[in-house]
């Protein structure tokens, strides 16, 4: 989709907004003009008969009024300015987010988060702009026409030669478009660089200070800097510094000639002075008009930098269609409601998988033809070596990535679109590195569920989180910073069960939840779960204490089941059982009851 194809788009999802706006920039272009011709009639008044006669005071009232209203005009375009602005960037915004959201899950973005954001917002709220700018530029192409008109009927010599500078102008801006363009989409590049650099710092800073590596982060972050500088400068001198002095320089040649044609006209009594008042009057507002129109061009050039960079981010065939695409973006009787699970599914009592298989496109590795099968209160655990595809079949049993064949039945029901019903509160599931939020610990846990305190308890107890918050000085209300700051690796994948567990889902899914964990908290993680004959559990694990207390443990090689059993049967004559071990360490330091000695982790 071109650019002046989405431009109309997103005129057309709030084509009443942008009308009224269009018309009140129309009113606010249109009220300076009057002053002039108030102006122009008391000049020629006063020099024909000197002194204030009551026609005079009666042109000098519609001056205030004509000032009051384009005062009044200005404010009203002003609040729809906002307001419009406002229902465009929320548009895109929206459409943007839905389409990133409908992205299989377990894929990952095409460009770094930071960057990611970049698009989302500063680019979403760039087309904003672009559209309330040329608003703009409609208003004063209307106002620059009819100034015209009113000249051309005084003195259509004198406003033909004053008007072909600003002509000249307006060609050569339009020529050098292509430049702003690109020069805009440099300074994107870079602005998105230096957030992305930025938000893997501040996720790194220990490792940056374990690793001695300060002052090499200081200067690669004063490179990109200086490369954003650099190019945001040029940009910006480009698109306003030069093309302002256009305008300008302009401006200063059309009053120039106006007054040298208009010293013989007045002599010849082809002009008046009040002629001569209104032509330099109208030819700031034209002058202005020029300077809009390249402002505006070079905004649409922009607007099309970030158009593109917002198509780069969407998913799929639909482009750039599907994020100028209209929505409902305020609240209303026809809202859309969060997507529920099927709820035909029931409760579980059988879950089974057949033939299972999803191929990543880059590397061509994942799963095939999985077989599996659990029942309610069961603790099923899928080992196997690095890069058997452990965490490949979580997924694409929970629909996070879309399997390439094999049917799931849920009692027995086909479940056709497993990321809707297995969404919760049906299914919890819990990637390796588990993602908390800023917040305190209360709010990590809940999540937005609507739990009582007694169910917020219960979760914890059966995340073995308890004796950790008894030992927090502010308990519940403890800070969590981005991604578990200031809580051990243990803590925050506890954390996320306890988040998983208050939902009481029919089925817990678990990618390595008890990595971090030392062998007595890992098993009293486990024994708990099992304790409760409703929970059943999928969980991938390599830790022994996870696979001793399975029902079933499912080993896979290379993308397919090589063996189904209990351990005891397995561990002897599968290779991969034969590497098990109960090691409670976590990167080389020992976690006692939760805590690594102590230190705060990072993770």
């Amino acid at each position: 989709m071109s650019t002046i194809r989405a431009t109309f788009a997103l005129i057309r999802f709030a084509p009443g907004w942008y009308a009224l706006n269009a018309f009140l920039q129309i009113l606010r272009s249109g009220f300076p003009l009057i002053p002039a011709l108030v102006v122009r009639e008391v000049f020629d008044r006063l020099s024909g008969t000197p002194g204030l006669s009551p026609g005079l005071w009666l042109l000098f009232a519609l001056l205030v009024g004509a000032v009051l209203a384009r005062v009044t005009a200005l404010f009203a375009s002003v609040a729809v300015d906002g307001r419009t602005s406002s229902m465009t960037n929320g548009l895109l915004v929206r459409n943007a987010l839905d389409r990133i959201f409908r992205r299989p899950g377990a894929q990952t973005l095409p460009h770094t988060t930071g960057s990611t954001v970049n698009r989302v917002t500063t680019d979403s709220q760039a087309v904003a702009d672009m559209l309330i700018a040329n608003m703009v530029v409609i208003g004063s192409a209307v106002q620059a026409i009819v100034a015209l008109a009113i000249m051309a009927s005084i003195d259509l010599t004198m406003t033909v030669i004053v008007a072909l500078p600003m002509f000249a102008a307006g060609a050569l801006i339009t020529f050098t478009s292509t430049q702003i363009k690109r020069y805009h989409a440099q300074s994107r590049t870079a602005a998105g660089e230096v957030s992305s650099l930025l938000r893997e710092l501040f996720r790194a800073v220990q490792a940056i200070q374990l690793g001695n590596a300060v002052d090499r982060v200081t200067d690669r972050v004063r490179d990109v800097s200086e490369t954003r500088r650099a190019r945001s400068l040029r940009s910006r001198m480009f698109s306003q510094v030069f093309l302002g002095s256009v305008w300008s320089s302009t401006s200063g040649l059309g009053a120039g000639l106006v007054l040298l044609l208009a010293a013989s006209r007045i002599d010849r009594g082809e002009l008046t002075v009040g002629d001569v008042v209104l032509f330099i009057s109208y030819l700031g507002w034209i002058t202005e008009f020029t300077a809009l129109f390249s402002q505006g061009l070079a905004a649409y050039k922009q607007a099309s930098v970030s158009l593109e960079r917002l198509d780069d981010i969407v998913e799929g065939d639909a482009g750039l269609s599907a994020v100028v695409a209209p929505a409902q973006i305020l609240p209303g009787p026809e809202t859309p409601r969060p997507r529920q699970p099927e709820s035909e599914l029931g409760r579980l009592d059988t879950l089974r998988v057949d033939g299972l298989g999803y191929r990543h496109p880059s590397s061509g590795r994942g799963v095939s033809g999985v077989d599996l099968e659990l029942r309610r209160g069961e603790l099923v655990v899928v080992t196997g070596s690095v890069g058997s595809g452990k965490t490949t079949l979580l997924r694409a049993l929970l629909g996070l990535l879309p399997a390439d064949e094999g049917t799931i039945r849920w009692n027995g029901r086909t479940v056709a679109d497993p990321a809707a019903g297995f969404g919760p509160p049906r299914c919890a599931y819990t990637p390796q590195v588990p993602h908390l939020v800023t917040g305190t610990v209360e709010e990590n846990i809940r999540a937005g569920a609507d739990a009582s305190d007694e169910e917020l308890r219960q979760a914890i107890h059966r995340a073995v989180f308890d004796r950790d918050l008894a030992g927090m000085p502010d308990g519940l209300e403890t800070r969590v910073g981005p991604r578990g700051t200031t809580l051990s690796g243990g803590q925050v994948q506890r954390v996320a069960a306890a988040q998983m567990m208050i939902r009481r889902p029919d089925l817990l899914v678990f990618d390595d939840i008890s990595s971090a964990l030392d062998v007595n908290t890992e098993r009293e993680l486990w024994r708990r779960i099992k304790a409760d004959p409703e929970a059943t559990c999928l969980a991938v694990s390599h830790r022994e204490t996870a696979l001793a207390m399975a029902d079933r443990v499912i080993v896979l090689r290379d993308g397919a089941v090589v063996a189904q059993g209990s351990y005891d049967e397995l561990r002897e004559t599968v290779t991969e059982l034969r590497h098990t071990t109960a090691d409670d360490s976590v990167d080389g330091r020992t976690e006692t009851d939760g805590h690594l000695d102590g230190e705060v982790v990072s993770r």
